[in-house]
C-alpha cells in the first residue's frame, strides 16, 4: 500500500474503532499497517482476485488485532489479560482526582475530630508531584502518551 492508501486505511480504522483504541494499539506497538506489498504479487503469477484476497487478508489481520482490544467500561480497556485506562488530559486529571479522593476516604483513616484541619487540596498537590502515572497506573506507575488525529491520549496500565 502506498502512503495515501495507508492514510485512508488509518482514517477508516479510527472511524471504525475510535481514537482511544487506536491510541492504545499504538502504545502497545500493534502495527496499523497491513503487511501487504503489491510487488510481492506480480500479475504474471497471480490473478487480480488472488491479489485482492491477499490484500484483504492483510487488512483483516490488522482488524483482528484491534478486535482484541475491548472497551470494558468508561475509559478502561482490556487487551487479553492486561487492563488499561486511556484518557484525554482532562479525563486523566479527573481520574487522578477521583483516585486521590478515594485514597483519602479509604486509606488515610483521618479521625473525625482532625478531619476539619486536614487540607485535602494541599495533600493532593503533594501526591501529584511524581505525576499521574504514579497514581493511576497501579501496574507500573508509568504514563504513556499517543497522538491520534491531533489529540493526545494518556495510557496507564492498571493490571
Amino acid at each position: 500500500m502506498n502512503a495515501e492508501e495507508l492514510q485512508v486505511f488509518y482514517n477508516e480504522l479510527v472511524d471504525e474503532y475510535g481514537e482511544k483504541i487506536i491510541a492504545l494499539a499504538q502504545s502497545l506497538g500493534i502495527s496499523l499497517e497491513p503487511d501487504f506489498d503489491a510487488e510481492d504479487y506480480p500479475t504474471e503469477d497471480y490473478t487480480e482476485e488472488e491479489i485482492a484476497e491477499e490484500k484483504q487478508n492483510a487488512i483483516d489481520e490488522v482488524k483482528d488485532e484491534l478486535n482484541s482490544i475491548v472497551n470494558d467500561y468508561d475509559n478502561t480497556y482490556s487487551y487479553y489479560r492486561e487492563e488499561y485506562i486511556v484518557a484525554t488530559d482532562e479525563e486523566a486529571d479527573e481520574i487522578e482526582d477521583e483516585y486521590l479522593d478515594n485514597y483519602i476516604d479509604e486509606c488515610l483513616e483521618i479521625p473525625d475530630n482532625i478531619r476539619p484541619y486536614f487540607d485535602e487540596e494541599k495533600w493532593k498537590n503533594d501526591a501529584r508531584m511524581d505525576g499521574r502515572g504514579h497514581i493511576i497506573a497501579s501496574y507500573d506507575g508509568c504514563e504513556d502518551e499517543e497522538d491520534v488525529n491531533g489529540t493526545t491520549y494518556y495510557i496507564y496500565r492498571i493490571n
